[in-house]
């Protein structure tokens, strides 16, 4: 994913460009296709970028439509087509063409801090309100994207990056051990708005923050919806449906001739896989798709090599394999990683490092 980063002085006092200089460069492993900043005053934003998607490959962050309001991102907006048609047939032909973030700056104006009730995707975000001397934070409804803050007296810092936080003085590495604690006896952080260090915050998913000279606010912005049912009178409509539902889902996403699939033996990632091979094949021009497992050979009973092999023989796809069986404890000491926000078990992160 892309790096964000910024800074916000509520009380109007120039930032220090340096230091956010500083905080944008802690991100370069996150965004080596490009490092940029931008600042105006009490206001800096940093973008570290990962092109992912063809849009992306014209994308320039922070960015702005009019030079007043600006944002830093690291978003995916999904179901672009329904976004543009809410927008209105006015900018239809500017909007066909626009990058993530440019739509995000687009729903802002239309619907202000409302907008994300209106995008959908994995989105980490901030905006710079000129007019309005206000920042707006958002993270997406199920947490894909992480968003961290700090608060020292009238300062505001924001990332989705641990590490360049921590790349601000005020910043201090005092461990919060209630979180660690939490992560220890029950395997994740239960309190959702911490982090493993007592100075930065987390925001929770489906969450904003806003900041100006009056204060900064949180407020939740979407429930998950519960009590709802779909009644359908033959039992093959649901299959139906549900084959409808995925297809539609896969292909959105599908922004990228060349994709790669985390894929077990079981049946959700395979039915992924092959419904996206499907989409992928049907419009004729080449593709590059891969598939990328995690596996025990010796250290446990698992079969997941022999099952998952099966599957991408059985979609004729590549598939790669990472045997965790030789990573032990401590092993890597001597090389740092970047620091995540909470203790975590992704195998995938411990053999990188």
């Amino acid at each position: 994913m892309s790096g964000i980063t910024g800074i916000f002085n509520r009380d109007g006092s120039p930032l220090d460009r340096m230091l956010l200089q500083q905080m944008t460069g802690r991100m370069a492993y996150r965004g080596p296709d490009a490092q940029e900043f931008w600042s105006s005053g009490q206001i800096g934003f940093g973008h570290a970028m990962l092109r992912t998607t063809e849009e992306s490959l014209r994308e320039r962050q922070p960015c702005s439509l009019d030079g007043e309001v600006w944002i830093t991102a690291d978003a995916r907006v999904d179901g672009r087509r329904e976004l543009i048609r809410k927008l209105g047939p006015a900018f239809r032909s500017e909007l066909e063409d626009a990058t993530d973030p440019q739509l995000i700056l687009h729903a802002y104006r239309e619907w202000a801090e409302d907008c994300v009730l209106h995008v959908l995707g994995d989105f980490s975000f901030a905006i710079w309100d000129g007019p309005r001397k206000r920042l707006f934070c958002a993270r997406d409804p199920m947490g894909v994207k992480p968003f961290y803050y700090s608060l020292s007296g009238d300062t505001v810092l924001f990332s989705n990056t641990f590490d360049s936080l921590k790349a601000h003085p005020q910043v201090s590495c005092e461990v919060n051990e209630q979180a660690i604690a939490d992560f220890l006896l029950t395997g994740l952080n239960q309190e959702l708005g911490t982090t493993g260090l007592r100075d930065v915050l987390a925001l929770p998913p489906a969450h904003t923050l806003t900041a100006d000279a009056r204060g900064l606010r949180i407020r939740r912005y979407w429930n998950l919806p519960v009590g709802t049912e779909t009644h359908f009178r033959r039992a093959g409509d649901y299959l139906e449906r549900f084959d409808e539902l995925l297809v539609m889902a896969v292909e959105d996403r599908l922004r990228t001739r060349k994709v790669g699939i985390f894929m077990s033996g079981g049946i959700d990632s395979p039915m992924v896989a092959a419904t996206a091979k499907a989409v992928m094949a049907r419009s004729g021009t080449p593709y590059d798709l891969r598939a990328f497992s995690a596996v025990y050979d010796h250290l446990i009973p698992d079969e997941e090599r022999r099952y998952a092999h099966s599957a991408a023989a059985s979609l004729d796809i590549p598939i790669h394999f990472m045997a965790a069986d030789g990573y032990l404890p401590f092993q890597t000491a001597g090389r740092v990683p970047p620091p995540a926000a909470n203790p975590g078990d992704n195998i995938f992160a411990a053999k990188h490092f």
